[in-house]
């Protein structure tokens, strides 16, 4: 029953025309009994068989349309099809029995659009049903899929020896492999962020190292800007000094996210630094050698020609030690340089660079300071050693001169050298300046 509006065919593949008439009779008695019942616009058809293919046997109407589709087809054509006659009906079929079937013919025009909008709706309604928990499911599995991920890469970054960082630049420290927590000895992020905003405050400005800024640049641009792969920082954590490769890496396209990778090489650069020492360092009195002097003195002349400040040199030697070698022996006289070398050594700056450029020769390299005051340091020296007495009473003579705009390190040290000449030939124990 579809909307009230049916056709209905009947095949039988008897050959008795009689027979045959016998099903036309029930099919006309049946319709009677459905119309009675309330099903109308109900026709049929009578079909036999003819060899293989079937004939159409009785028609109650004249449609064309139907009668040429059952003619000249099989039974299992006609049964299995669902082709539309002349695409006005629609094709069902039910086996009663063995060769006996009902066709039925369901006018297309007859069908209920409502019910038809229905069914649609509900189809479009189910589908989207299904298409959304599909997609929850979806978006469940990649949700597990990629916290298993999550989970994975952070056990790699936990598991690595260096310190590694996320940060935007603007918002210090945003997450840190457990090595940061380890060496900055907190329990979380917000609890460093109460008391440093960002990781240079722990930076020791020093030369050779990457300072926390850099011409009014923050060190994380400078080294995303810097093509140098890596960049050196010295660090003062707590008290305890370590050095740092860091290298910095933008991880996101879409955000200011960056990748800050700390290496810590605090093994090796205090290696390298004991190695510079040892190569820069006289290995009697401890004190720079004769090579390092050079190499400094040239260094300040050049800073202080290029920022137009100043410094101050002292160059000295040990009244008569060739008669303290000669009297006590040798190793009495390197006893008196290694012991004087750190009186004097205690009595400079620590910001004052201290050389042994000879046998008993040496010089001071005094940043930052004038004539005047150079000369105080001079005579402080002068009085100290006098005064000292230990292995050796001895005595030192002192040339003092303050850097001249445009000379060169030859030229000062000429200068300094000739006034250490005029203090030994003017009687000794004494200092003299210009």
């Amino acid at each position: 029953k579809y909307n009230n509006r049916l056709y209905l065919a009947a095949i039988t593949s008897a050959s008795d025309t009689n027979n045959a008439k016998i099903y036309i009779q029930i099919l006309i008695d049946l319709k009677h009994i459905l119309k009675d019942v309330g099903i109308k616009h109900l026709q049929f058809v009578m079909l036999t068989k003819k060899g293989n293919n079937i004939q159409t046997f009785y028609t109650e109407n004249k449609n064309e349309s139907i009668k040429r589709f059952l003619t000249n087809k099989t039974l299992l054509q006609i049964v299995n099809s669902k082709i539309y006659p002349d695409k006005k009906y629609l094709v069902f079929s039910y086996k009663i029995k063995q060769d006996i079937f009902i066709i039925l013919f369901k006018n297309l025009k007859y069908i209920s659009n409502d019910r038809f909008d229905m069914f649609a709706n509900k189809f479009v309604f189910m589908f989207l049903v299904a298409l959304l928990a599909f997609l929850v499911i979806l978006a469940i599995i990649f949700a597990i899929f990629f916290k298993q991920q999550k989970e994975y890469y952070k056990n790699i970054l936990n598991s690595n020896k260096n310190i590694i960082i996320i940060t935007d630049k603007t918002n210090g420290v945003l997450e840190a492999n457990k090595m940061f927590y380890k060496v900055f000895n907190i329990n979380s992020i917000e609890n460093f962020k109460k008391k440093h905003f960002c990781l240079n405050n722990f930076f020791v400005d020093e030369d050779g190292y990457l300072p926390p800024y850099i011409k009014s640049q923050m060190w994380i641009d400078y080294i995303t800007k810097d093509s140098k792969l890596y960049h050196k920082a010295k660090l003062n954590i707590y008290g305890e000094i370590k050095y740092y490769l860091i290298s910095v890496e933008k991880i996101s396209t879409t955000k200011e996210l960056y990748a800050v990778v700390l290496s810590d090489i605090t093994t090796e650069e205090n290696y390298r630094h004991e190695l510079i020492k040892l190569n820069n360092t006289d290995f009697l009195t401890n004190t720079y050698n004769r090579r390092y002097f050079n190499d400094k003195l040239e260094e300040e002349i050049k800073f202080c020609s290029r920022y137009k400040r100043t410094f101050s040199l002292i160059v000295f030697d040990i009244d008569h030690f060739k008669q303290i070698n000669d009297k006590f022996g040798h190793d009495v006289g390197d006893q008196v340089l290694v012991e004087y070398s750190k009186i004097i050594h205690d009595s400079i700056r620590d910001l004052d660079m201290f050389f042994r450029i000879g046998g008993e020769e040496f010089a001071i390299i005094l940043p930052e300071t004038q004539l005047p005051q150079a000369v105080k340091v001079a005579q402080k020296l002068n009085k100290v050693v006098r005064s000292h007495k230990k292995v050796v009473p001895i005595t030192i003579s002192l040339g003092v001169v303050e850097y001249l705009k445009g000379e060169s390190a030859t030229d000062i040290y000429i200068r300094v050298d000739k006034l250490l000449y005029k203090a030994k030939e003017s009687g000794r124990d004494k200092v003299v300046f210009k």
